[in-house]
C-alpha cells in the first residue's frame, strides 16, 4: 500500500520523502475511508440481517436481548480492530507515532466493550423484569452494581493502557 501511494504521489508530483505530510493525510484518508465504509456496510447490512433473523423467531428473549442499541454497540466494534489491522501496516517506520495511535485505539476499544457490557447488562435486566418468577426481586440494583464494576474494571484497565503497567500493579496498589 505504501508503495502505491508513493508512485501515485510521484505521478502527480507530490512525493519527497515518506515525511511528507501529503503522503501521511493520504494514508489517514485512506484508512478512514475504509473504516467508515466497514461501519456502514455493519450498520446497513449486519444489523438488519440480525433484526430480521430475530424478528423471525417464536420466542421473545431474543427480541429482548438483541435490541438496537446492543446491535450498535457491537457494530462499534469494528472501527478500532479495523485500525488496529490497519495502523501497522500503514505506519511502519513511524514507531513512535504509531505506539501513540494505538495506546488511544486501545483505549478507545476499552471504552466501546465497557459500552457494549452495559448494554448487554441491560438487556439481560429488561429480560429478568420481564419473567414473572423474577419480578418481585430487587435485581435492578445487582444490575446497576454490575454496570458499576465493568465501569470500573475499564477505567483500571484504561489506566493500566496509560502508564504501560499491567492492571493487576494498580489494583494491588
Amino acid at each position: 500500500m505504501n508503495a502505491i501511494i508513493h508512485r501515485w504521489l510521484g505521478a502527480l508530483g507530490l512525493a519527497n520523502g515518506e515525511s511528507n505530510w501529503v503522503y501521511w493525510s493520504v494514508v489517514v484518508a485512506i484508512i478512514a475511508l475504509v473504516i467508515f465504509i466497514a461501519d456502514a456496510l455493519c450498520r446497513r447490512l449486519f444489523i438488519p440481517i440480525v433484526r430480521r433473523i430475530v424478528s423471525r423467531t417464536r420466542s421473545s428473549w431474543d427480541d429482548i436481548l438483541f435490541n438496537d442499541a446492543l446491535l450498535r454497540d457491537v457494530a462499534h466494534l469494528v472501527p478500532p480492530i479495523l485500525v488496529a489491522v490497519l495502523l501497522p501496516m500503514a505506519f511502519l517506520n513511524e514507531t513512535s507515532m504509531l505506539e501513540f495511535l494505538l495506546k488511544v485505539n486501545v483505549i478507545y476499544l476499552i471504552v466501546v466493550v465497557a459500552k457494549l457490557l452495559c448494554t448487554f447488562l441491560s438487556s439481560l435486566y429488561e429480560l429478568s423484569n420481564r419473567k414473572n418468577s423474577l419480578r418481585n426481586h430487587p435485581l435492578k440494583g445487582v444490575y446497576q452494581m454490575l454496570k458499576i464494576v465493568v465501569i470500573c474494571v475499564a477505567l483500571i484497565i484504561i489506566v493500566s493502557v496509560l502508564i504501560d503497567k499491567n492492571p493487576g500493579y494498580i489494583l494491588t496498589a
